[in-house]
């Protein structure tokens, strides 16, 4: 059991294997707290760190089972599986490098993939639709701050203009 989303782009996707401990920023706090509300409904109620593997102890897994039923994580679902780059700012990206992985979706998480899938199945050259990018950037506006919102949204139109979506 472990829980890629720990991981940011600073954490470098080649590390050796291992078990880490990794700072909860601020996207960590509004994703766990839009996540498990019951558990963090505040950001003091998030633990300052997390333990967990590191995506090259991951990858020695002899399976992977993703379970994704959140529809907060259409954004890490959408830029996991749509296209085949694996980049650094998307950690779970690299579930793509191992043989006997599987994902558990649900619509809400894999809204924005199915979208994007359909649109690339008529036309390779598609980019998300206007109403699919506002919906991922509504993840971060409830952050009660507006330089942590601007950046989040920044990092999701960055990521998603690197894999080519828009």
């Amino acid at each position: 059991d472990g829980h890629w989303g720990f991981h940011g782009a600073e954490t470098p996707l080649d590390m050796e294997p291992d078990i880490i401990t990794v700072r909860m920023g601020k996207q960590n706090i509004h994703q766990q707290m839009l996540d498990w509300p019951e558990y963090f409904s505040t950001p003091e109620a998030v633990p300052k760190t997390a333990c967990t593997f590191n995506v090259g102890m991951f990858l020695l897994a002899d399976e992977i089972i993703d379970n994704v039923p959140q529809g907060s994580k259409e954004f890490s679902v959408l830029t996991t599986y749509g296209v085949e780059p694996v980049i650094d700012a998307i950690p779970s990206s690299a579930i793509k490098k191992h043989k006997n992985a599987r994902a558990w979706l649900t619509k809400k998480s894999a809204r924005a993939l199915l979208e994007f899938l359909n649109g690339i199945k008529d036309n390779p050259a598609y980019t998300l639709e206007k109403s699919t990018l506002n919906r991922l950037r509504a993840i971060w506006e409830k952050s009660p701050h507006l330089e942590e919102k601007i950046a989040n949204i920044k990092m999701i139109e960055d990521v998603l203009m690197e894999l080519k979506m828009i």
